[in-house]
């Protein structure tokens, strides 16, 4: 902070904080005392928030990471600030984002995992080093979701060793 550093200040202070039970529990109460409805995920809570996605009872997701997406969740917002200003990621119309160039008949729900993959999510949680979403999501398409050749490409970029 008194480097002038306000984002990094934040993630550093973020990082600090540690939600534990009565935190949770003093949540829970204000959101009885508020009326709102709210389910309490067991575990992981993807799988239960694509669920309720898919079943109608909820109109988007809010997070962090593309997990969402490979559980074929089509409207995500990611990155939102405390404003309420995010990313939303609504697949319905991802195709029609300039800033993709993917048009529906070349862009399958498999290519869609593969970029989470790459990019990193629950299935393989590190990602490429260098690699975020929009640059996945570009190599998937460039080589029509043939892994071998993406992995080539990457490794040719330096970001993957072979094993």
């Amino acid at each position: 902070m008194k480097a002038g550093s306000l984002n990094e200040a934040n993630k550093k202070y973020i990082e600090g904080i540690e939600i534990d039970n009565d935190m949770i529990h003093l949540f829970i109460q204000e959101l009885k005392r508020l009326g709102v409805k709210y389910i309490v995920a067991p575990y992981e809570s993807d799988a239960q928030l694509a669920y309720l996605y898919h079943q109608g009872i909820i109109d988007l997701v809010i997070t962090e990471d593309s997990d969402l997406l490979a559980y074929g969740v089509d409207k995500v917002m990611f990155k939102m600030d405390p404003q309420g200003n995010g990313l939303e990621i609504d697949l319905s119309n991802l195709c029609d984002c300039p800033d993709y160039h993917i048009t529906k008949s070349h862009f399958t729900k498999e290519m869609l995992l593969q970029a989470c993959i790459i990019s990193g999510c629950d299935y393989h949680s590190e990602g490429i080093p260098g690699v975020g979403y929009k640059t996945a999501l570009q190599l998937v398409k460039q080589h029509k979701g043939d892994i071998e050749s993406i992995c080539e490409e990457l490794h040719r970029a330096g970001k993957l060793r072979r094993p």
